[in-house]
């Protein structure tokens, strides 16, 4: 009978133990909201861990946050857990695989974008315009623009002007000059404009109170005296070529018979025969003009006669011709102008006396100074004007909106595997190796204030205060399900000492 009374004590402390541990666990979740009878909060409500939630939030998200993903556990997780090349490997068969895709970088990007692809597309040309445009307005980019085209200009400055003449460059365009003036020197424009040059020039000349003489230069009169007097020979022979043209001696016979009727008695005239007087006349001439000194006295006289014409007053030659014989005059010496002086020898002449004042510089520069032109001030002034016109022009930004545009079109329909075909494992590794450094660098320099600014103590907080009491029960139960099992059991077995030590104290 004692033993029973023992035993049952025992079994009675056993149930009250794991009694009590049981309800002091459910307590720890239940009830998870407060309650209350006849309006009086019941003891215990809500369970302590609906009720503490917030602190124990904030204990869990400091333990975790300070002692065990610290930034500095974290960044070490990131140095020696094989992320890197976790990161690098992926990379490399995300490249690869890009890589063979049968599919152009516009739709790769419409993948990864979706709808806001054209939205994306439209963006990026705006945008790439933009940058262009507002970078060739900087005054840094036409400077360096500016010095750049200035410092190849005088490259080809400091060139000797015998290259220029000898390139083909230089030979075409001299042929196109050649050719183009003898066109205009031939077109009717050349010739009005000669003809009016003439008409002005002549109507200037009425009002001139001066002689021929002032007028026309006294070097020409003496060249031309020269001239006349060293082809006295030339002169001779061809008055006696004059002479004996038909028409000619028609003229003289016809001139000898009135001289013969108007000066000499008709009945004398009767034996005298214009065309016998031409015949005896004739020979002597011949003769005449045929002796050296004959030959140098009709080139004086010429001379003589040519000082007695320069004596004359412009205007008094000017004033009797009449305004069509103006006109004639003007279109004649236009005339022979024209054919006879500036002939295609000439253009040649004169593009050959500039050739040869051009090679005698050792370089262009050095012609362009003896020109008083001061190439450097010039060539910047040019270039910094044209620079700001061209930059500041609605043209310009309009040519690379249009080729931008034109350019990015063009990329995205570039072919992926087109693109790098036969260069799949090359893009691969420098893709690999520039991912490996971004990853280190990152990690060096940025992971600590990436992981700072995650505030893992926050997220943990947060996170624990946004459960469900009944959810957080279940998550702890279900981690701990074992050890609060042997908790309830302990209690049981902690009852049956105290009951069975109990009975036996009361027994003794």
């Amino acid at each position: 009978m004692p033993y029973t009374r023992i035993l049952f004590s025992a079994l009675v402390g056993a149930v009250i133990g794991y009694i009590t541990n049981w309800l002091a666990i459910k307590m720890l979740f239940r009830p998870h909201e407060e309650k209350k009878i006849f309006g009086i909060k019941v003891p215990f409500t809500p369970g302590l861990i609906p009720k503490e939630q917030k602190r124990i939030a904030k204990s869990v998200a400091e333990a975790i946050g300070n002692h065990l993903l610290t930034s500095d556990t974290m960044l070490e997780a990131l140095r020696n857990n094989g992320i890197d090349k976790k990161f690098k490997n992926w990379i490399e068969e995300k490249v690869l695989e890009i890589g063979r895709r049968s599919i152009s970088i516009g739709e790769q990007i419409k993948i990864i974008v979706g709808e806001r692809f054209n939205s994306f597309v439209e963006y990026a040309k705006a945008k790439s315009s933009m940058l262009l445009i507002s970078f060739i307005k900087k005054d840094k980019f036409k400077k360096e623009l500016e010095d750049l085209i200035l410092n190849l200009l005088k490259k080809e400055l400091s060139k000797d002007p015998k290259l220029i003449l000898e390139s083909d460059y230089y030979k075409e365009i001299r042929n196109t000059i050649i050719k183009k003036s003898k066109e205009y020197k031939d077109s009717e424009e050349f010739k009005n404009n000669i003809e009016k040059i003439i008409e002005d020039r002549m109507s200037s000349l009425e009002d001139m109170d001066k002689s021929l003489q002032e007028v026309i230069p006294v070097g020409l009169v003496s060249t031309i005296k020269v001239y006349v007097y060293s082809k006295n020979y030339d002169i001779a022979m061809g008055i006696k070529d004059i002479l004996k043209d038909e028409k000619m001696q028609v003229k003289l016979k016809r001139a000898l018979s009135d001289m013969i009727s108007s000066n000499v008695n008709s009945m004398i005239a009767m034996f005298l025969n214009p065309d016998t007087i031409y015949n005896k006349l004739s020979p002597a001439i011949d003769d005449y003009l045929d002796k050296e000194e004959n030959q140098r006295e009709i080139a004086l006289l010429i001379n003589d006669l040519i000082d007695k014409i320069l004596k004359t007053k412009v205007k008094d030659i000017l004033s009797n011709l009449s305004e069509e014989s103006k006109e004639r005059n003007a279109k004649a010496l236009g005339d022979i102008i024209i054919d006879k002086v500036i002939d295609e020898a000439l253009i040649k002449d004169i593009i050959s006396t500039l050739e040869n004042r051009v090679k005698d510089k050792e370089t262009i520069e050095e012609l362009l100074s003896e020109l008083n032109i001061n190439s450097e001030e010039t060539l910047v002034k040019f270039i910094r004007t044209k620079i700001n016109d061209i930059v500041s022009s609605k043209e310009l930004e309009e040519k690379i909106e249009k080729y931008t545009n034109s350019t990015i079109d063009n990329l995205l329909d570039l072919k992926i595997s087109e693109l790098a075909e036969g260069k799949e494992d090359k893009i691969s590794k420098i893709a690999s190796k520039t991912s490996e450094g971004l990853f280190n660098r990152f990690v060096t320099n940025k992971a600590a204030d990436f992981i700072e600014a995650l505030d893992i103590r926050r997220i943990v907080e947060d996170k624990i205060n946004s459960f469900e009491v009944s959810f957080a029960e279940q998550i702890i139960l279900e981690i701990a399900s074992k050890e609060l099992s042997a908790i309830t059991w302990l209690g049981a077995l902690l009852g049956f000492i105290m009951g069975l030590l109990s009975a036996i104290m009361a027994a003794i």
